[in-house]
């Protein structure tokens, strides 16, 4: 009695918190009870009736280690290929980066670089006519 007075002090949402989380559970615990028994049943019984794993042929073996092979060769061959990627890359950065250069030199006006520079304009000074 003295949990349900603690517990009806708080505001109206924890009760119905836990009461959704309670609901929640009794429900899946409803399905997965329901459902799980036609398809899961033979599926957990072959999982357990095979005790063992099946032995691999010499063949099958042989093919599982040629693939093994070629991916590590396929790795080793992109680890020596990063150095050349990356000069390429930092030659193609330079370059971009002179062509941006020129397009800014480009675009800056050699007429605008002679005009002298504007004035602001001075408040007039001259008094008003009263």
């Amino acid at each position: 009695m003295q949990f349900a007075s603690q517990f009806l002090q708080g505001s109206w949402v924890e009760p119905v918190g836990w009461l959704s989380i309670v609901a929640g559970l009794a429900l899946a615990t409803w399905t997965l009870r329901q459902n799980s028994r036609s398809r899961v049943g033979p599926a957990l019984g072959q999982l357990l009736g095979r005790s063992q794993a099946p032995h691999s042929s010499a063949t099958d073996l042989d093919n599982q280690w040629q693939r093994l092979t070629d991916i590590v060769e396929s790795g080793i061959a992109r680890t020596e290929a990063l150095p050349n990627l990356h000069a390429r890359a930092v030659e193609e950065i330079e370059a971009v980066d002179g062509a941006v250069g020129r397009l800014l030199a480009e675009l800056t006006l050699p007429e605008a670089a002679a005009l002298p520079p504007r004035r602001e304009l001075e408040p007039e000074t001259e008094p008003l006519a009263a």
